[in-house]
């Protein structure tokens, strides 16, 4: 554990180093995929109880639009950026 959080360290400080657009374009890649599969995960969880809930026939369960929890995270994540980067 100790070594991989020096490991962590590590990338921090070399993250720190860069310069603002280096920084910004980094967290963007690492987080933009990370915020998309989390939402994409929670979506399939609210969806699967909505859908349990309903209980539609197989054919309906393809044509469920997807839910809002995708497009809220990912508006969260731009806010949390938009913040970080007017600090």
């Amino acid at each position: 554990m100790e070594q991989a959080l020096r490991w962590w360290d590590g990338v921090e400080l070399w993250v720190a180093g860069q310069g603002f657009v280096p920084q910004v374009v980094l967290i963007l890649a690492a987080a933009v995929p990370l915020a998309w599969f989390a939402a994409g995960a929670l979506d399939r969880v609210v969806s699967h109880g909505q859908i349990r809930d309903q209980k539609l026939p197989v054919s309906g369960r393809a044509a469920l639009p997807k839910s809002w929890v995708t497009w809220s995270l990912l508006l969260l994540l731009g806010l949390v950026l938009l913040g970080w980067m007017t600090r």
